[in-house]
């Protein structure tokens, strides 16, 4: 005979094909039902457990603004990130008139605006046929004067821009090269 399953087994007598004596451990089919718990239900107090989980998971919300209606509500809108410190290009362009002079401009934000600031600048110095000879960003220009004629040119300092406008100059068969005018518009940090 097979031993039955027990927690201990507690054998009388010399004979090992005795029966085990219970100790308690082994219980019967309708104790096991009255007092523990079996796999069923041990399904059913899980399930029970999930449910609740869910129960009380749905009841959570995110939070919105303050009084405010939920959705498309203008009220609700995040506020955009403050804008973060950058440079900002500067324009500045040179207009000539040869009898009035020169207009020029330097610090602008746009290219056509720096255009229109140096062609009034030489309308107002009594220029009447102005042209717009140089428009730069972030640099310095420099108009070079010659006994017939004129040079441009365009570096990232007054002196280098003057240096090229000469340059450029002799190199154009003109005599009398000279400098007439160099400004800077140098880029601008904005926070």
């Amino acid at each position: 005979m097979r031993a039955s399953r027990a927690c201990r087994g507690d054998f009388s007598g010399a004979s090992v094909r005795a029966k085990p004596r219970r100790t308690g451990c082994v219980r019967s089919r309708r104790a096991r039902r009255r007092g523990s718990l079996g796999e069923s239900d041990m399904k059913q107090i899980r399930c029970a457990a999930w449910a609740l989980m869910l129960l009380f998971a749905a009841g959570a919300r995110a939070q919105d603004c303050a009084g405010a209606r939920a959705g498309n509500d203008p009220g609700c809108a995040r506020a955009s990130a403050a804008r973060a410190a950058h440079w900002e290009s500067r324009w500045g362009a040179f207009a000539l008139d040869e009898t009035a002079g020169l207009g020029a401009a330097s610090g602008e934000r746009s290219k056509p605006s720096a255009e229109r600031a140096a062609m009034a600048a030489c309308k107002r110095k009594g220029g009447r046929k102005c042209a717009l000879m140089l428009s730069f960003a972030d640099q310095c220009g420099a108009l070079i004067a010659a006994d017939k004629g004129s040079s441009v040119a365009v570096s990232p300092t007054a002196q280098a821009a003057t240096e090229l406008g000469l340059s450029i100059c002799r190199r154009g068969g003109l005599s009398g090269c000279r400098p007439y005018h160099a400004q800077c518009s140098p880029a601008q940090w904005v926070e």
